[in-house]
């Protein structure tokens, strides 16, 4: 008896967290979408409201086969990264695990943003510029070898996209038995460590975020209004900058 106390405690546990981490993105989300929209003082400039797709974002890698059809919107940003779990041996922390990002990248379409009765377009290539490192590498370079592990670039920790935690979370192989059953009986995502000396037989996994046709979206950055329609950039002075609406849904948006 004591015993099922444990695991249902366990889980209660799990899920406060999952919750908690959810809410905490969602409030960095309309946090900083606060900011850009009531900071006068902030150099440039800033655009909110629907986005309207004319060519579809591709990103540098895709999902495997069937996992997103397009039907949910054609995507305008595309932001998405490959986590690598490693075995940390050794170390103060023990035997413990980690997850690390091995690849990522960020891909833009061609999209304007509507605005009352204006039409923004964005352009694109500042968008693509937005995803490099100091060095000029671009973070859909992989930067992974064998069982080496190096840093790369991950635009959910970026400074330039707030869109929330990945929607897209898929393995990138068979996982292993205990996360099969993990997957099928609980109502939330788990991941299952099962270790195998230095490595471990939990596959990568892909993550995404995407920003879809008609979702509600704030951007900052420099405004050319020389140009019909006005188009937003980003510059050295005034980078791009996005930030989703956490409540926005793409089908409510007439």
């Amino acid at each position: 008896m004591s015993d099922d106390f444990l695991l249902v405690g366990g889980i209660i546990a799990i899920l406060g967290l999952v919750f908690a981490y959810r809410a905490w993105t969602s409030y960095q989300q309309s946090q900083r979408l606060t900011e850009l929209a009531a900071d006068e003082q902030t150099s440039g400039d800033t655009v909110e409201g629907p986005i309207e797709v004319s060519e579809s974002a591709e990103p540098q890698r895709s999902p495997p086969n069937g996992v997103d059809d397009g039907s949910d919107g054609a995507p305008a940003l595309w932001l998405w990264r490959v986590r690598r779990e490693r075995k940390n041996t050794g170390s103060s922390r023990g035997n413990s695990t980690t997850w690390e990002t091995v690849e990522s990248g960020v891909a833009a379409g061609s999209f304007a943003i509507r605005e009352e009765w204006n039409r923004i377009n964005v352009d694109a290539s500042s968008v693509t510029a937005t995803a490099r490192d100091g060095t000029g590498a671009t973070m859909s370079e992989n930067h992974s070898s064998g069982e080496t592990f190096k840093a790369v670039d991950d635009p959910f920790d970026s400074d330039r996209f707030y869109v929330g935690e990945p929607e897209i979370d898929v393995p990138l192989g068979e996982p292993s038995l205990p996360q099969r059953l993990a997957d099928e009986y609980l109502p939330f995502d788990l991941n299952v460590t099962l270790s195998l000396g230095r490595k471990t037989a939990t596959p990568d996994r892909y993550q995404a975020a995407v920003v879809r046709d008609r979702d509600e979206l704030l951007a900052h950055g420099s405004l050319d209004r020389s140009v019909e329609p006005p188009t937003l950039n980003g510059t050295d002075a005034t980078p791009l900058v996005f930030v989703k609406d956490p409540a926005s849904e793409g089908d409510t948006v007439p």
